[in-house]
């Protein structure tokens, strides 16, 4: 009988301790102790098809993560793909898991988010300055849908997509360099819709922001653009996704 009293007695000790040490944090701290899954999510598609004027650069990639010293148990991840000449390119993948607080070491955490920002650097960097050629065909909106229906089926409270590409597809899908394509493209957006999903359909897409960047050289590529990236922001939405289209990368 004493000894189930003892451990009764100890188990309200810990209880106690636990309990105070919990509701002495402040909020900020509170929830830092129990950090959940990876909490910014970022996926980057750059077209290497053609030379384009905007492009990635290693300070906006870095900034959409706000690394700071209250987030360095936050998970990140950063994940890129080309869009090129065929579907099937190869993905960069750089994460950085979550880790609760009570279980952290943080020198590690701090030097893990430095050597996780020091490859993005490098990785935007090196893919900025890659010979691109205008190969005349470009597989974009299957690669575009793969990517989004993997970033929104990741277990992530915020989801990025930054799509940098003239869009202009020139596949068995469809072939926006032709001018009956474009006209399709404004007088029945839907129709086109409806054929590119049956190639790759699209995930429910709610939480999922998406950015196109693009910076045209001529008007004639600046109104193909914007018939193209119309139909895009008419399908995501529709998804449940948030479209921002610029000529820079812009963020609030």
């Amino acid at each position: 009988m004493k000894t189930i009293m003892k451990k009764h007695l100890m188990f309200y000790i810990l209880f106690a301790l636990g309990a105070g040490m919990f509701l002495g944090c402040n909020d900020s701290e509170a929830s830092g102790l129990f950090k959940g899954p990876p909490s910014k999510a970022v996926t980057l598609l750059f077209d290497n098809t053609s030379p384009m004027l905007a492009k990635p650069t290693p300070q906006e990639i870095t900034r959409l993560f706000a690394f700071s010293n209250d987030d360095i148990y936050n998970g990140y991840s950063l994940r890129i793909r080309r869009l090129s000449t065929v579907n099937l390119t190869e993905v960069s993948d750089q994460v950085v898991p979550a880790e609760p607080m009570l279980t952290a070491e943080q020198l590690k955490r701090v030097a893990l988010i430095k050597h996780f920002r020091k490859n993005i650097i490098a990785t935007i960097d090196s893919l900025t300055k890659e010979k691109i050629r205008d190969e005349g065909s470009s597989v974009i909106y299957r690669t575009i849908a793969q990517e989004l229906n993997h970033l929104t089926g990741s277990r992530t409270s915020l989801k990025i997509a930054l799509i940098y590409s003239d869009l202009t597809e020139n596949s068995s899908d469809a072939n926006f360099y032709a001018k009956s394509s474009i006209t399709e493209l404004k007088t029945k957006p839907q129709k086109v819709i409806d054929r590119l999903q049956q190639s790759e359909p699209l995930h429910d897409l709610k939480g999922v922001k998406v950015y196109f960047v693009f910076r045209p050289k001529t008007y004639g590529e600046e109104e193909r653009f914007n018939a193209i990236v119309s139909m895009y922001k008419m399908m995501l939405e529709a998804k449940g996704a948030q479209v921002i289209v610029g000529a820079n990368l812009v963020t609030e």
